[in-house]
């Protein structure tokens, strides 16, 4: 807090003393610092009763141009390594381990290992395999655990400022540690505990602000245009959006650089920040994975190819899979289950096929996206799919020359389309739908 207070105008209490052990005549670790009045944000106008944990719409606006400002300057406090701030003898300021990976780092691609190195799920594969209860286990729990292997693969390509210097992150920056007047005027940011120094790639938006990434969502959770289905997620894109506007115009204002709102708006950088964030603390089941190849197709990282067939080799149970990608897939397939499993790639891949035990993905001519597949499916592309098949239980589905976007198909569907779909194909319960030449 006395970095903070030394280098920016945020308000932060002032420290009058403390103790980090108990060698001391309280006989316990302690800190004695200023009291400051007011509400916490989330407790204002209400509480959390009243507005469900988010910001009166008719304070966000000015709420928000405060937090993008505090953030802005939070930002512009940049340190040569990537750890905790300590303060030495002689009151200046230094970097020091972190908890758990310890360090201190002098290059993001030194921390992204050491995290990997130490990570752990908290959750065990059987809690997992409930928690989901009849979704696509098997997908998810490969995602899960082949995370930190896949980041420690990834490691040296995934920041853009890897040699620092390294912005000040508040790790709980959530409206209960703001404090805020009746008109939700910012009268301090407390919670400063776990402060630190990290890699720009894992800076986000405040808390609450918050939401799964698309780029580790379901993607049959947005429409064709890329927006969410849900009400509630695409109001907090846009909110999210909004706020990144504040932190433009903030750094403007303040004459400093872009850096913070480049990397807010940067899909991949917000993915994989959101996913190391989640994996330790709760421990959400999402696609972690995803995040990894999104941060590398979307942030401009050298292209790597990593294999999830190494990564998951030895956590499914022997299966038939059979993934053939020939000419122009953007990237490799993934196949889940890997005795008996094969892998042919011809001229390029670049997204991957999702497989899980004894399906089969024939993609040819250049699929830009992903076929996901669960229990004996067939999918086969010719000729330029721009969008992903998803398909559930014994279902078939061919398509030929150009499909836009995606069919959509529930148990033992069968779906061909050929010339030129516009728009989805959505087949439930045994039928056949053929549409040849052109379905807007």
């Amino acid at each position: 807090m006395e970095l903070v207070r030394a280098r920016t105008d945020i308000p932060v209490p002032k420290v009058f003393g403390f103790k980090l052990d108990d060698a001391n005549t309280a006989r316990a670790a302690f800190i004695l610092m200023e009291f400051l009045p007011g509400f916490s944000a989330m407790d204002a106008e209400g509480g959390y009763e009243a507005h469900w944990g988010e910001v009166p719409p008719k304070r966000r606006a000015f709420f928000f141009e405060q937090i993008a400002r505090i953030q802005v300057q939070m930002s512009s406090i940049r340190l040569p390594r990537i750890g905790s701030v300590i303060r030495r003898d002689n009151n200046s300021f230094d970097v020091g381990p972190l908890p758990k990976i310890r360090g201190p780092f002098s290059t993001a691609t030194e921390f992204f290992k050491a995290w990997a190195k130490h990570a752990k799920f908290p959750l065990s594969d059987e809690d997992i395999r409930k928690l989901i209860n009849g979704g696509p286990t098997d997908s998810i729990l490969c995602l899960i655990n082949a995370f930190p292997s896949c980041l420690r693969e990834m490691a040296c390509r995934v920041s853009a400022n890897d040699n620092g210097p390294f912005l000040l992150y508040h790790p709980d920056f959530y409206q209960s540690n703001i404090i805020v007047d009746e008109s939700f005027r910012v009268l301090g940011v407390i919670d400063w505990e776990g402060a630190c120094t990290v890699p720009w790639e894992l800076v986000e938006p405040p808390l609450f602000l918050s939401m799964v990434p698309p780029a580790m969502d379901d993607p049959r959770n947005y429409e064709a245009n890329g927006q969410p289905k849900d009400f509630d997620s695409r109001r907090r894109l846009n909110e999210r959006a909004e706020y990144a506007k504040y932190v433009q115009k903030k750094e403007e204002e303040l004459k400093g650089d872009d850096k913070l709102s480049q990397v807010l708006l940067d899909p991949g950088a917000q993915g994989l920040a959101h996913a190391i964030k989640v994996y330790h603390d709760p421990g959400k089941l999402e696609f972690y994975c995803k995040a990894i190849d999104a941060h590398s197709n979307l942030s401009g990282a050298p292209p790597k190819r990593v294999s999830m067939e190494h990564h998951c080799s030895e956590l499914q149970q022997p299966g038939n899979n059979t993934s053939i990608a020939l000419r122009s897939i953007a990237q490799h397939p993934y196949s889940l289950a890997q005795q008996g499993a094969t892998y042919n790639n011809t001229n390029g891949a670049g997204q991957g096929h999702y497989l899980n035990p004894n399906d089969t993905a024939i993609a040819l001519h250049g699929i830009a996206h992903d076929t996901y597949l669960h229990s004996s499916n067939a999918a086969m592309a010719f000729e330029g799919a721009n969008q992903g098949d998803f398909l559930s239980m014994n279902d078939t589905a061919i398509v030929l020359h150009g499909i836009a976007q995606d069919p959509y198909l529930d148990f033992n569907d069968t779906a061909l389309a050929l010339r030129g779909f516009v728009q989805d194909n959505t087949t439930r319960q045994f039928p056949l739908d053929m549409n040849l030449s052109g379905v807007v």
